[in-house]
């Protein structure tokens, strides 16, 4: 990664694509989809696409995700959790899965979480600020 910040001054580095890879490949052995993985080429083009989002253009991420998480092969077992790991740990992290616990919580749960979405409120959207608000 030296190299590449040295060649390309501007660029932002926010990690690096075989880990990446490595970790979407971790998950997919963990959950007990490497024999699909193997032997289904739907599976496989699926998770090979979730790594590749990462040389989509920044703005067209979460449209590009949709699309792909839309487009999930049908009657696999637990590819959408492989999905959904995706997105919470690279696609919207983990202020978007505090918010969406929010939706789901008893009413003491939700205090807390709102306490601590609210230390992040430097790091997120009005949208998300404005849902807070109304706790």
């Amino acid at each position: 990664m030296n190299t590449f910040s040295t060649a390309y001054t501007t660029a932002t580095l926010r990690g690096c694509y075989f880990h990446l890879c490595q970790s979407v490949m971790r998950k997919v052995s963990e959950i007990g989809l490497k024999a699909e993985y193997e032997n289904n080429e739907d599976a496989r083009t699926l998770i090979h696409c979730l790594p590749a989002l990462a040389f989509v253009p920044p703005q067209d991420v979460l449209k590009a995700f949709d699309l792909l998480a839309d487009s999930m092969p049908q009657g696999i077992d637990c590819m959408d959790e492989v999905v959904t790991y995706f997105e919470h740990t690279y696609i919207r992290g983990l202020l978007y899965s505090l918010v969406l616990c929010l939706s789901t919580s008893h009413e003491f749960m939700k205090r807390y979480l709102c306490k601590i979405l609210r230390n992040f409120a430097g790091l997120i959207t009005e949208n998300v600020s404005e849902y807070i608000l109304c706790y």
